[in-house]
């Protein structure tokens, strides 16, 4: 989960879930800050899981997906380390949400350019789910408080990994549903960032 996500609107929940990942993560975290592991480091490690993530998949979707799972797992370090340090910022929290989001539209483009996605659905969602993101960072930027929003970057990653492993696709229902909540949750952001203007 990225800090900027939620900057502004830190709700009970949130705050709960990321007592919960730091405190599970508490042993590894110790290790990495006595190597002297930045968060920006493990950040940058994290998307740079695209990369073999991309080039497996000539090999196998399946070994393609254990880097995306290494990316999961930077991505969950990543703001615990900084947290730990009490390095925790929002330029750190930025570059954070930039890469998680970047390494998502890579690997959308990734997944339709291997055929394992269909174009329509897939863009529609994409599209609109990082313009969701892109709002809600200038939102934040302007102070301004929106409702909920459910992020469903990890939903996605899931599913992939459901067809997979267990070759069962809901992929296309997930991008149908997901881009039309995302178009919806667009609809409102944008008229308040229109009034904000």
């Amino acid at each position: 989960m990225n800090e900027i996500d939620n900057i502004k609107h830190d709700y009970p929940i949130v705050k709960d879930l990321k007592t919960a990942k730091d405190s599970l993560l508490r042993p590894f975290i110790k290790i990495l800050d006595r190597f002297r592991v930045s968060p920006d480091a493990v950040t940058f490690f994290g998307f740079l899981m695209i990369i073999p993530a991309f080039l497996s998949m000539y090999v196998s979707n399946v070994l393609s997906f254990v880097f995306v799972l290494f990316h999961i797992i930077f991505d969950a370090i990543d703001g615990s380390l900084a947290r730990y340090q009490n390095k925790h910022s929002k330029y750190g929290a930025f570059n954070d949400l930039i890469g998680d989001h970047l390494f998502l539209w890579l690997y959308v483009v990734a997944l339709f350019f291997f055929g394992v996605i269909s174009g329509f659905w897939s863009f529609f969602y994409l599209i609109n789910y990082l313009v969701l993101i892109f709002t809600m960072i200038l939102l934040d930027a302007k102070n301004v408080k929106y409702h909920f929003i459910f992020k469903s970057i990890y939903i996605f990653y899931l599913i992939v990994a459901i067809k997979f492993f267990f070759k069962i696709d809901f992929l296309t229902e997930y991008f149908v549903l997901l881009g039309v909540y995302n178009f919806v949750n667009n609809i409102f952001l944008l008229n308040n960032l229109k009034w904000q203007s």
